[in-house]
């Protein structure tokens, strides 16, 4: 084309000067016309030449990224020798693969309180930060390892129920112990978590008597923590589904077994303290009172308690920690049933059934809503929780309502989750809230209340962020907060965010 266009110059020019260039005469002449077509023609190429090597370099730059992407995929691709044009990926399976190697490569977030002014080691949340960032973090390192093997699905399903069996022995039982024991450890009574035996104990009888006689709320709340332990924690794994990149596997079995946990917690109708004997023997002939005081559990069966001490508020020396079923008044047994009855309330959540579809699309956000049925230490408590994500802002709406025995009281919580300013992630919470008077079970009158909680997170390196929390609340229940018989209260703490 260059030459072409060349040649149709020179013959131009030299047609127009109207002589031969084999025109003696003229020579010198028609040597300066090609001369003066040369010139414009080396700048014509030095134009076209700059312009080639401008679109190389971006057509390289562009290559370069894209292999960056596609890096996943291409090795994948050449391991298995996969060189026929009519088996390579196509471009809708290369966008798969990019957006999956995406977010397999964003680093996942790992909170860790450190210093709280207004807690003991362990408090309730303490424990639950532990128990759901080991757990993901063995789950998501496991699970991006298998994936580097095989894609076969029947070996991460063996793989997860693995990991989910593992974790419900061993760091959930201990979270949910420590959830019973965080209340001791407000209150600055010595316990033992004795997560083997899925117990809390080293308390003796006349304790527990003192405690209940002084602490009525917090008694009651001792009974109800583990549970409300085990709510707290389900709506943190469900956060980091929607919110965060964790492998979306890594989160369904914690979830589920979270979710059958507080319902098998609530639903269990065996007679008995469901604690200390075995089920299958005869419990009439369990005695307590045989066993070392220090040895037995503080609550038992965490709802029977609950619900016995709720009707016997007065009782305050009784020598018996573990409370029959087949002992309850009709009342006492009525307000358990009612307990049970509700229990199946906690698997109406879309977030259990997120594996069976991609996402479920609102005006540009990412919307689940669940329930979430639970015990609070003067009844029991339903939520429904309705999240939305997006690229501009990650929320939490929840609509809580609370009865006591005979009366419903309400509350509702707006959580703003990690909105960035720069190299600083704010995540703040309001609370607004109904309680019934003096926390009573039986009472219709109620009084309000309400909190406030800012997280700031820094970044330090691409490695550690460290964070400051501020919280404070006015008299009432916020789950998963200690404090003293849920009186007004201010605290901060620090911690870190571990990057992985």
């Amino acid at each position: 084309m260059k030459k072409t266009l060349l040649i149709t110059i020179i013959s131009t020019t030299l047609l127009l000067a109207g002589n031969s260039p084999y025109d003696g005469e003229n020579l010198h002449q028609n040597h300066s016309n090609l001369d003066k077509v040369l010139f414009i023609w080396d700048m014509y190429d030095a134009y076209e030449s700059e312009k080639k090597r401008q679109e190389n370099t971006e057509e390289k730059r562009l290559k370069k990224l894209n292999n960056s992407l596609n890096k996943k995929a291409v090795v994948t691709y050449q391991e298995k020798n996969i060189t026929n044009k009519e088996f390579a990926p196509t471009d809708l399976q290369k966008k798969h693969f990019n957006q999956n190697q995406i977010k397999v490569n964003d680093k996942n977030l790992y909170p860790f309180t450190l210093l709280d002014s207004n807690l003991q080691y362990f408090s309730m949340r303490q424990a639950n930060e532990i128990a759901i960032n080991s757990m993901l973090f063995i789950s998501d390192y496991s699970n991006k390892l298998l994936a580097k093997y095989t894609d076969n699905i029947f070996l991460k399903i063996l793989l997860n129920l693995a990991l989910g069996i593992a974790y419900e022995e061993s760091i959930d039982i201990w979270a949910h112990e420590e959830g019973h024991r965080s209340i001791l450890t407000y209150h600055n009574i010595s316990s033992n978590n004795a997560w083997k035996d899925g117990a809390v104990d080293g308390v003796k009888t006349q304790t527990l008597n003192d405690f209940k006689r002084d602490n009525f709320v917090d008694f009651i709340r001792l009974h109800t923590a583990g549970i409300e332990s085990e709510a707290v924690l389900i709506e943190d794994f469900e956060e980091r589904l929607m919110f965060e990149k964790h492998l979306d596997i890594s989160i369904y079995v914690p979830l589920w077994t979270h979710k059958y946990i507080n319902y098998a917690y609530m639903h269990s109708a065996d007679a008995g303290d469901g604690m200390h004997y075995d089920k299958n023997d005869n419990y009439n002939n369990y005695n307590e009172l045989m066993e070392p005081e220090k040895d037995r559990d503080i609550v038992g069966h965490d709802v029977y308690g609950f619900v016995r001490h709720l009707f016997t508020k007065n009782d305050v020396n009784y020598k018996k920690r573990y409370s029959n079923i087949d002992e309850f008044t009709p009342e006492q047994k009525s307000y358990h049933d009612k307990i049970v009855s509700r229990a199946w309330i906690n698997f109406l959540d879309m977030n259990l059934f997120r594996m069976l579809y991609d996402k479920v699309d609102f005006y540009g956000y990412d919307v689940s809503a669940g329930f979430n049925y639970y015990l609070s230490p003067f009844g029991d408590v339903t939520d429904l929780n309705i999240i939305t994500s997006s690229k501009e802002s990650k929320n939490r709406l929840t609509l809580r309502k609370m009865d006591n025995y005979d009366n419903s009281f309400y509350a509702i919580q707006l959580k703003d989750y990690r909105r960035n300013f720069g190299d600083f992630w704010l995540t703040s919470t309001v609370n607004i809230w109904q309680n019934p008077k003096k926390f009573d079970f039986f009472t219709s009158e109620k009084f309000y209340g309400g909190s406030l909680s800012c997280n700031i997170e820094y970044k330090i390196n691409d490695i550690i962020n460290i964070s400051t929390r501020l919280l404070t609340k006015s008299k009432g229940f916020l789950p998963g907060v200690n404090d003293d018989n849920l009186k007004a209260m201010s605290s901060i703490s620090a911690g870190i965010v571990i990057k992985y």
